[in-house]
């Protein structure tokens, strides 16, 4: 079972998602069971039927720990547990995770760069689908641990800051 948290309207909705045969799940959303079919996709954008109902949602945009989502002209924020986070070790760095495993397109800081909050970081491949990883605080680039074409599994580290 997976659950996240959507910020709607500015109100936080759980969901738990269970998945069963034939590309279905089992969704409770703030306590509501739903049934959920994968109907598929066209570039960024997955169409879905909920209770009978056809839902298309349109990817926007990702950073460390949120995805940008765009529901019957409805932006949605998602928010996950993966993203900007501190190591074990008793320091104050910060690590970026990657939020899914794929392939590193392209690297788009360097070491020693400040960047700032919506600043792109990297770009990544999954499921051929291109997601571009955010900085979602004001930092500087102490370290790059993957290079370019390079797959990474999810949660490891990509880049530490200072």
């Amino acid at each position: 079972m997976t659950t996240f948290e959507l910020l709607h309207g500015g109100k936080v909705i759980r969901a738990e998602i269970e998945e069963v045969p034939n590309q279905e799940a089992i969704a409770r959303v703030d306590g509501s069971l739903l049934r959920v079919r994968y109907l598929g996709r066209e570039e960024n954008t997955l169409h879905f039927s909920i209770d009978g109902k056809t839902l298309t949602v349109e990817y926007v945009d990702e950073s460390p720990g949120k995805m940008i989502l765009e529901v019957s002209g409805e932006r949605l924020e998602f928010y996950t547990g993966s993203g900007i986070s501190r190591p074990e070790a008793k320091s104050t760095e910060l690590v970026l995770k990657s939020p899914l495993p794929g392939r590193v397109i392209d690297v788009k800081v360097s070491v020693g760069q400040r960047v700032k909050t919506g600043d792109p970081l990297l770009v990544m491949e999954s499921m051929k689908m291109e997601t571009i990883i955010r900085a979602d605080r004001t930092s500087v680039v102490s370290n790059i641990s993957v290079q370019k074409g390079e797959f990474v599994k999810k949660g490891q580290v990509l880049i530490t800051f200072e």
